[in-house]
């Protein structure tokens, strides 16, 4: 079924006119969303805030980064494959 490229990603917002010559209809050759996903976005950032609040978050927190973070200063972390300018040859 045809569906505007627009929509292709979203059929449910898309709000047919009198134009349109497609036979679409949401439930019947496209399933209906199962979740409001803006809903669900503003539930789980009020819960996650909610959590960042209570009282023993910050300790918590820290004992986690303390455990699973890195260990290694800034400046001892390895760089990326950059070659010293003593391992590369001259060509002349």
């Amino acid at each position: 079924r045809s569906v505007p490229d627009e929509f292709i990603h979203e059929p449910w917002k898309w709000q047919k006119t009198l134009i349109d010559d497609s036979d679409f209809t949401i439930g019947r050759d496209y399933p209906a969303p199962l979740i409001d996903q803006a809903a669900a976005a503003k539930a789980a950032k009020q819960q996650i805030a909610a959590i960042r609040k209570e009282q023993n978050f910050g300790i918590a927190a820290n004992a986690i980064f303390l455990k699973l973070g890195s260990r290694k200063s800034a400046s001892k972390r390895k760089k990326k494959n950059q070659p010293d300018d003593g391992d590369q040859l001259s060509l002349f």
